[in-house]
């Protein structure tokens, strides 16, 4: 049996037959947006952390940095109108000449668009953003997972560095978080700390920079993140147009895998790829798939040169032969 099903309204199977099977409705709304399930034959809409059914749709992108939503999202529209966006649904596949009547009426300003389509684009927090970007930066979810450092039953180490939370990968500082019953932790602490002085030593430089790039920190990751998520976006409506490629689901980082047609092995794919098109993938063996044929790609370079990038696997992998 499958998984996981996905049906348009009125096209869904009845009664939802077999054991444990479970109806998910998402009614992703103009105004607001709801989860709801089917509890002994009745809906059931589920609540966040707060108790709360309705997500407001509404997508702020304060100045601070970062992507608000929901009711946070809406609490700073009176502070910076200019950077929260509400409905965005109204102006989904709307053209400059559909909206000149508001032009003046938005907070924002309105651009043109460009490409394939005319839809528009709002420069909100220094950004020009179409409305299906910004319906992007709308997850809809549960609660924050907690983090692994809080329990106290195992032993627990949790890595970090300035590679990825500062984005300098030729910056060597990493660190190691230890969580668990604490007379294991005082214990762990105490040899990591000899492991670390006789074979991982900072270089001084580093040690003396650290507290200045902790600090600017916020800024890069909130830039390295608004791209990744921008390319995303990107690699995910590429692939709608590519019945028979499809991008992998994921939740963090800035990698993206493809699942492309298995006419040839990954490596013969990849080497394909570089040698007729000059697009740098890796292998999804490299990452230890199970099975043929994945693609692993960044979603680190410019926008413009991985929307490039990723037509051309699309159209080269999709019909390698």
């Amino acid at each position: 049996m499958s998984l996981l099903e996905i049906h348009e309204p009125g096209e869904t199977p009845l009664p939802h037959a077999g054991e444990g099977t479970l109806a998910v409705g998402i009614d992703l709304g103009t105004t607001n947006s709801v989860v709801a399930i089917a509890r002994e034959g009745k809906p059931a809409a589920l609540h966040d952390e707060t108790g709360r059914a309705l997500v407001p749709s509404v997508v702020a992108y304060p100045d601070a940095g970062g992507v608000l939503v929901g009711d946070e999202a809406r609490a700073l529209t009176a502070q910076q109108p200019k950077n929260v966006v509400a409905s965005v649904k109204r102006l989904m596949g709307r053209g400059a000449a559909d909206l000149h009547a508001v032009a003046g009426v938005l907070p924002y300003e309105i651009e043109p668009g460009t490409g394939e389509t005319d839809m528009v684009k709002l420069r909100i927090g220094g950004k020009a953003r179409s409305p299906v970007e910004i319906s992007a930066d709308y997850p809809i979810s549960g609660p924050q997972p907690a983090s692994a450092l809080r329990q106290q039953v195992a032993l627990t180490f949790v890595l970090g560095g300035l590679s990825k939370s500062v984005g300098l990968p030729q910056v060597k500082l990493g660190w190691i978080a230890a969580g668990g019953p604490p007379p294991l932790v005082a214990d762990a602490l105490e040899r990591l700390e000899t492991i670390c002085d006789a074979y991982l030593s900072v270089s001084t430089p580093v040690q003396v920079a650290a507290p200045a790039l902790l600090s600017a920190g916020g800024v890069i990751r909130t830039a390295i993140h608004e791209r990744v998520r921008e390319n995303a976006v990107c690699l995910s409506s590429l692939a709608a147009s590519n019945p028979a490629c499809a991008v992998m689901p994921v939740e963090a980082g800035w990698y993206a895998a493809v699942q492309v047609p298995a006419i040839a092995s990954e490596e013969t794919i990849v080497l394909d790829l570089l040698d007729k098109t000059g697009v740098l993938v890796h292998p999804g063996y490299f990452f230890d798939f199970e099975r043929e044929a994945f693609l692993v790609v960044s979603l680190l370079p410019k926008p413009e040169i991985f929307a490039a990038g990723a037509e051309a696997i699309f159209t080269r992998a999709g019909v390698h032969v």
